[in-house]
């Protein structure tokens, strides 16, 4: 997977969380991802049966 992210943006700060976060969560690192949600955040895998959270 190529992730395509604008290097002309004002928010640079923003894009390079967005960044950090899309590399961990395509890369399956799931520690990583939840280290960077909210401690209420929730789940829902599309086509899936099961709901949880984090």
């Amino acid at each position: 997977m190529e992730i395509r992210l604008p290097d002309d943006c004002d928010n640079a700060p923003r894009i390079g969380i967005l960044n950090e976060f899309l590399v961990h969560w395509t890369g399956g690192r799931h520690i990583d991802v939840a280290d960077r949600m909210a401690t209420d955040v929730r789940w829902s895998m599309a086509g899936g049966i099961a709901e949880g959270t984090a």
